[in-house]
């Protein structure tokens, strides 16, 4: 006679484990890491980084250049870092939050969040006249959303990996840090961006969670591929204009 099977308080468990089937190679995080890399070339190959003035010119956030009527450094600076360090803390960042996010609500809603993040977070950090660059208003934006779904929905997850909270929570406190003692690193956006991701978790729902079809969204879609195109209409020749140092 057979022996009956053990059944444990795992095997009752109806919650999703988070973790499940995620892709180590998000293609929306690594064509922005890739966008961010280029972008850095050409700073190093123009001689950016040796001066303020050429940052401004590149892109970045400047008050005075964005109440005149360039909008689109309210996204362009997101692109552009202040040295070799905050490019590989965002970035090493992205690549991370970026696994998670897209995992869970796929590339698209994951692009509308990291764009309007950055816009909000740039609209923000215009409350502080310093000169600013990076991507971490976008990246707090995602962070935003990440962690306010898995809290509001942790009764429904199983969240196996704690070390990817570790890493989030020490990248987060050094974003704040750093942002709060560098000139070119501005606390502002992170709040701003924080506050985006934050509002979209409490509307935004996991795939995991989703039965149906998702309805696209043509409005946002379309609006937020045009706020892109229009801001890389005017950042791309900039920043490539540059004359090298």
């Amino acid at each position: 006679m057979e022996e009956a099977p053990i059944i444990t308080a795992e095997m009752l468990d109806e919650r999703v484990e988070f973790e499940r089937g995620m892709a180590m190679a998000p293609p929306l995080s690594l064509t922005l890491i890739a966008l961010c890399l280029l972008a850095f070339y050409f700073q190093i190959s123009r001689g950016v980084l040796s001066s303020h003035e050429l940052l401004i010119e590149a892109g970045a956030k400047d008050v005075a250049r964005i109440f005149s009527g360039d909008l689109w450094r309210l996204l362009s600076y997101a692109f552009l870092h202040g040295n070799l360090e905050h490019l590989l803390g965002n970035m090493t960042a992205l690549y991370i939050i970026g696994i998670a996010c897209e995992h869970a609500f796929g590339s698209l809603r994951t692009f509308y969040v990291y764009v309007w993040s950055a816009i909000v977070g740039a609209i923000t950090s215009c409350l502080n006249a310093t000169l600013a660059v990076g991507a971490s208003g976008a990246i707090f934006g995602l962070l935003g959303l990440l962690a306010t779904v898995l809290i509001r929905r942790r009764a429904a997850f199983i969240v196996r990996e704690r070390r990817l909270g570790v890493v989030l929570a020490i990248w987060a406190s050094y974003a704040i840090i750093d942002g709060s003692v560098r000139i070119g690193v501005d606390g502002w956006a992170h709040a701003g961006g924080l506050a985006v991701g934050i509002c979209a978790g409490f509307f935004m729902e996991p795939k995991q969670l989703i039965t149906g079809e998702r309805p696209l969204n043509t409005a946002l879609l379309v609006a937020t591929l045009a706020t892109l195109i229009y801001a890389m209409v005017y950042f791309v020749p900039a920043l490539i204009s540059l004359k090298s140092a």
